[in-house]
């Protein structure tokens, strides 16, 4: 009876043997599809400790507000926006007045968006590796409904005739303004290889 038993257990242990490779294959395949290029930007699956979640359209419903991609890193709400707005002639650069002119924009959307207690911080430039400012920059803390107290980040950009905008959100915690920095100092390379 015992022989009988060891085939079986060695059967069964292919065949879960089999379906695990197959499930790793499957979720492979899923991640490498993570991948998404929108308005031209391809988004990397992963960067500076974070990997791709999701994406998201605004286009169908309002043309001009472009898409958004989510990125996951615990304990963080990271989102990247790339648009138009429907303008053809956007600057390729971070000191435009277009791009300080959706900063404005943004930070007032911050102000608007319910928070409570909203806190500008710092407002500053982050520069890529030859010292030219690459993304204009906000940090605020306010209180988030569901987060409670919260550091929050904000980065505008111009790439390719288009805005990249940043929006990273965390619990309040010591060093979540280099995390963020990180972030976005990360696709300095991606957005300017």
């Amino acid at each position: 009876m015992n022989g009988m038993k060891r085939p079986a257990c060695r059967v069964a242990a292919i065949v879960l043997g089999v379906w695990l490779v197959a499930f790793a294959v499957a979720v492979g395949h899923d991640r490498a599809q993570a991948q998404a290029t929108l308005h031209g930007l391809t988004f990397p699956q992963r960067i500076a400790g974070t990997e791709i979640a999701g994406t998201h359209s605004f286009e169908d419903k309002n043309p001009g507000l472009g898409y958004s991609v989510e990125y996951r890193l615990a304990g963080w709400k990271i989102d990247v926006y790339i648009y138009d707005l429907r303008q053809t002639s956007i600057p390729d650069d971070a000191m435009s007045d277009a791009v300080k002119g959706q900063l404005r924009q943004a930070t007032q959307d911050i102000f608007k968006a319910g928070y409570g207690n909203v806190a500008p911080r710092l407002k500053y430039a982050i520069l890529d590796d030859g010292t030219r400012v690459r993304f204009l920059c906000q940090s605020f803390g306010y209180t988030h409904k569901t987060l409670g107290k919260v550091d929050s980040y904000l980065c505008v950009t111009a790439f390719n005739r288009k805005f990249v905008k940043f929006r990273m959100t965390t619990g309040v915690r010591a060093g979540s303004e280099s995390v963020a920095n990180r972030f976005v100092q990360a696709w300095t390379k991606v957005l300017w290889p």
